[in-house]
């Protein structure tokens, strides 16, 4: 069951990163984070989403992998929509990839644990899931250092040829 489950949350990814494109990700977050003004980039958006398809991809064919890691793609998508959640609220107002987070990935999310739970997997395993879910979303500031470090290098070599 949970198969299942994760390939439909894997199109939903697909959906919200096409609604991140379409609605002006790159130009909202650049504002958002101004430092990384230039590490924010299309490298770097195709790089991380990628990643995450990856990871989704991973998870929905490793059907005998252990549960926590295949429920944290589920824990991944529902940080996301938290945190799309609470910029809206925060600044009141729409940001790219907000609708799909709370249309696609909270209902995928809460249905994926509601029915894992009703298969024998514990809150604990849930929790655990979500631990590794925040770790894989810290990884994101690592990823803009490096955008950032790249693109530094990149400037001065050609500023030097």
């Amino acid at each position: 069951m949970l198969t299942q489950y994760l390939w439909i949350a894997l199109a939903a990814v697909v959906v919200h990163v096409f609604e991140e494109v379409w609605t002006g990700f790159l130009t909202w977050y650049r504002g958002l984070f101004p430092k990384f003004e230039h590490a924010v980039n299309i490298p770097w958006f195709t790089f991380i989403n990628t990643m995450l398809v990856t990871y989704g991809l991973i998870v929905v064919n490793w059907e005998t992998g252990p549960t926590v890691v295949r429920l944290s793609f589920i824990a991944v998508l529902i940080l996301n929509a938290f945190i799309h959640l609470i910029i809206g609220l925060v600044r009141r107002r729409y940001n790219p990839g907000m609708a799909s987070a709370i249309l696609l990935y909270l209902p995928i999310g809460v249905l994926t644990i509601r029915g894992m739970v009703g298969t024998g997997v514990t809150w604990t395993d849930i929790l655990l899931a979500f631990v590794v879910a925040a770790g894989i979303h810290g990884l994101l500031p690592v990823t803009l250092l490096v955008s950032k470090w790249i693109v530094s290098r990149t400037s001065a070599h050609k500023e030097i040829g």
